[in-house]
């Protein structure tokens, strides 16, 4: 468990989760395949977006992701990069 072990590894992280909302909506509606794409297409959004050194970014499950920020900082510092996230998305 690569998150797992990244966040014991530091002792001052920041950690988001993201749940894509009625993503089975899409499955459903699209297919499996289509609803892959979308993930794969989710995940490179969200590495572009934070292509920073400080952020990793894991999937955790199906729709969910987690963002890892493992140098400590005021929320304000990080509430940039994820406001910019909420806009683009």
């Amino acid at each position: 468990f690569l998150l797992s072990d990244d966040i014991h590894t530091n002792s001052s992280n920041n950690l988001a989760v993201i749940d894509i909302d009625s993503f089975s909506s899409i499955n459903d509606f699209y297919g499996h395949n289509i609803g892959d794409i979308v993930i794969k297409k989710f995940a490179e959004h969200l590495i572009t977006i934070l292509n920073q050194k400080d952020f990793k970014v894991y999937r955790l499950h199906s729709d969910k992701f987690a963002i890892l920020n493992e140098e400590f900082r005021a929320f304000e510092e990080n509430e940039l990069s994820f406001n910019k996230l909420s806009l683009q998305t």
